[in-house]
């Protein structure tokens, strides 16, 4: 490996230190006593710059799907895929839930789902990062 490669390395395990949250993770719906795992929730408005077709070719905003960005080692065993659930507290406290829709190939560190927010009164009663349960 290169300079060049661990100094990147290094920069991006320190921004998922810095910026991932933990979370609970349930392979499958129902899963006995999930364990907890530190994501990344990406979940903003992407800017797609002038669209030929509209009104003198404005600027808009265009939704992107939510992604979540998982530490590779921290998922070693745990079968990261379609139909996993996450559930965990966002900055604010609030609680959210995802449904994974998709996940894309390892990229080295990370890993890197498409999901999709669930209805939290379909798993009230489900655990969180600390022990509390979805109401």
């Amino acid at each position: 490996m290169t300079a060049w490669q661990e100094t990147k390395l290094r920069a991006r395990q320190a921004v998922h230190d810095t910026f991932a949250g933990s979370v609970a993770f349930f392979a499958t719906k129902g899963a006995s006593r999930p364990p907890n795992v530190n994501v990344r929730v990406h979940d903003k408005k992407k800017m797609v710059g002038d669209l030929a077709g509209t009104n003198l070719s404005y600027a808009e905003f265009s939704e992107r799907p939510t992604e979540v960005v998982f530490l590779v080692a921290e998922m070693v065993g745990l079968g990261l895929s379609r139909g996993s659930l996450i559930f965990g507290y966002d900055y604010t406290g609030a609680i959210f839930g995802f449904y994974i829709d998709s996940v894309d190939p390892e990229d080295g560190l990370t890993q890197t789902a498409k999901v999709s927010p669930l209805d939290l009164s379909d798993h009230s009663g489900t655990l969180l990062p600390d022990g509390s349960q979805v109401p």
